[in-house]
């Protein structure tokens, strides 16, 4: 039998007690089960017992688990099931196949924010369409602009000492932490933070695009979650094409069914512009220094955006007031945010747009002062 990809599933009778991927060493499953239960035998679908020489690995299909003779049934069920489970728990950590933030499908998106309990709230979205005001890239991809860019957000807003735009290509960040299915990676292109403090100090990030898309902006918002999780201060991140504007992610509060987590979209290149200079000139003078005490200066809250720190007052799971349902999980009720970017890419409507089958909408109201947009979806 050759090694394949799929799972391996372990049957005590008709009964399947667990599911595992492959790759799991015969040898100490042998010997576990052994220990556990003097006699116990796993046999293939031939009807062949699987021994140590069977295989370097198992491979894909269903196995049976033998009990002795003697054993009873149920006794024997709770001794393997108890000797499978962490096993199957080690599998499953170790084989999970990272999700990077610039790949992310909405189906894995969905799950991310059904781990950080999201609620999304989409602002500036009555917008026509976006107006390109000025060419920035001619023709180049990001990696051959990346001084270019950099140099002009430093002329944009200048920061104070102590704080400094970082080019954080290649700074790679990972979480892989309960209750994610999976682990989740992502960088950025540019973050504002301390200088002597790169994860921790984040202010703000920044990823730059040639042209903003559907893909762009599920990026952006992991990006968000990677980045403010490890930061100690109010965090926002922003995607932008330096042309024609972008979107920005920061945290507003909580409640009891979840995190209020803002896209913001910003129209034009001086929004982006502007929207940034604030970021910088809300943060105090003393963030990030020690105070006469010797301890960090850290503010849980800033202004301009009104933006709190990701890492206080998360509501714990199973906290939804809805049971074991998640409000606000799948918020690809982006619809307005679809609809915009598709006023950028006339050609990629369709495209975008269809990223919206399958949602079911629970409700959707508008707060007319704010023009704030609050979509519940299951």
């Amino acid at each position: 039998m050759s090694k394949t990809l799929g799972p391996v599933v372990l049957k005590l009778g008709n009964e399947v007690l667990v599911k595992i991927r492959t790759d799991t060493a015969i040898k100490d499953l042998l010997e576990q089960l052994d220990k556990a239960c003097k006699g116990g035998r796993i046999q293939d679908a031939d009807g062949f017992d699987v021994t140590a020489h069977y295989s370097q690995d198992l491979p894909e299909g269903e196995y049976a688990i033998k009990q002795p003779t003697a054993a009873s049934s149920d006794d024997f069920k709770q001794v393997v099931e108890a000797l499978l489970e962490p096993i199957s728990k080690v599998c499953l950590e170790k084989l999970s196949q990272t999700r990077c933030a610039s790949k992310i499908n909405r189906d894995d998106l969905r799950d991310v924010r059904k781990a950080f309990r999201t609620i999304l709230q989409i602002q500036n979205a009555e917008s026509d369409a976006f107006v390109k005001e000025e060419e920035f890239w001619n023709g180049r991809y990001e990696v051959e602009k990346a001084a270019d860019y950099l140099r002009t957000i430093n002329t944009w807003a200048q920061v104070r000492r102590g704080l400094k735009f970082r080019d954080a290509r290649g700074h790679v960040l990972r979480e892989a932490e309960t209750p994610l299915k999976f682990p989740i990676s992502g960088s950025n292109d540019v973050v504002l933070a301390l200088r002597h403090e790169l994860e921790l100090g984040a202010f703000m990030g920044i990823e730059m695009k040639r042209g903003l898309t559907a893909n762009g902006l599920r990026q952006a918002e992991v990006e968000y979650y990677l980045w403010a999780g490890c930061s100690m201060f109010p965090f926002v991140q922003i995607i932008t094409d330096m042309q024609i504007g972008g979107a920005a992610f920061y945290r507003i509060g909580s409640s009891s069914t979840g995190n209020n987590i803002v896209m913001q979209f910003l129209h034009g290149i001086d929004s982006v512009r502007d929207f940034i200079r604030n970021v910088v000139a809300s943060i105090p003078d003393d963030a990030g220094e020690d105070d006469a005490n010797g301890m960090m200066k850290i503010p849980h809250s800033l202004e301009n955006p009104s933006r709190k720190r990701h890492r206080e007052d998360t509501p714990e799971p199973g906290n939804s007031t809805r049971g074991g349902s998640f409000q606000g999980g799948h918020m690809s009720g982006y619809q307005r945010g679809y609809e915009l970017i598709a006023a950028m890419q006339p050609d990629a409507g369709n495209e975008l747009l269809g990223d919206l089958d399958g949602l079911t909408i629970d409700s959707w109201t508008k707060d007319e002062g704010r023009n704030v947009h609050t979509i519940l979806v299951s």
